[in-house]
Formats: C-alpha cells, sequence, structure tokens
C-alpha cells in the first residue's frame, strides 16, 4: 500500500520534473469527475506548460483529449502516449532531458 503525501490541490505541477497518467480507465473516469476535472487538468496543462515530460498511459485518452496538450500543432518528444511504439523507453529519455525548453514558446502558445 503507497500512502500519497501530496494530492492534486496540495501541491503544483512545477515541484515534479515529469508527470506519469497511469492506465486505466476507471482512474480516467474518477479523474475527469466534475469535483476532480478542474485540478486534474490544470495539473496537466501546467506540467505541460513548464516544458516537462508526460506519459499518457492506456486508456487515459479522454484526459489527454480534455488537456491542452491535444491542441499542439508540433512535434513534441516529451509527450508519450498509448500509440507509441515504446513509450516506456520514449518516457525515460525525455525526462533524461530534464525539459524541452526549445518548445517553450510552441506549448504556451494555443494558436
Amino acid at each position: 500500500m503507497v500512502t500519497p503525501k501530496h494530492s492534486l490541490t496540495s501541491i503544483a505541477s512545477v515541484a515534479f520534473d515529469a508527470l506519469y497518467i497511469a492506465a486505466g480507465e476507471d482512474s480516467v473516469k474518477e479523474l475527469l469527475m466534475a469535483d476532480n476535472k478542474p485540478h486534474v487538468l490544470n495539473f496537466i496543462n501546467e506540467a505541460y506548460k513548464h516544458c516537462k515530460a508526460i506519459y499518457f498511459g492506456e486508456g487515459s485518452e479522454p484526459l489527454y483529449m480534455n488537456s491542452n496538450i491535444s491542441l499542439k500543432k508540433h512535434i513534441d518528444p516529451a509527450i508519450v502516449s498509448w500509440e507509441d511504439e515504446t513509450p516506456d523507453n520514449k518516457f525515460i529519455d525525455a525526462i533524461a532531458q530534464h525539459r524541452v525548453w526549445y518548445l517553450e514558446l510552441e506549448r504556451n502558445t494555443q494558436d
């Protein structure tokens, strides 16, 4: 059993180097409930704006589609999804790069 030290409402995404959204449709349904959705999407969108690596696991497509990340118009090596061939390796590589600073402008522009 793991006892979390923080929740989405008690800490900002900037406190973490990367974001891993675990697989699971039941978890996604819980995260997208009316009381949770604004906090979850803010956390994801803030991590994205701060050029962090983000992994969307199997079944997390609704979170991806509701986030600002779904609006991106550029190739982003630090966004990993259920569709990638080797997502675990891609995520590890993205974390090793620390941030994708060269995409800061694109990640903060929604046009």
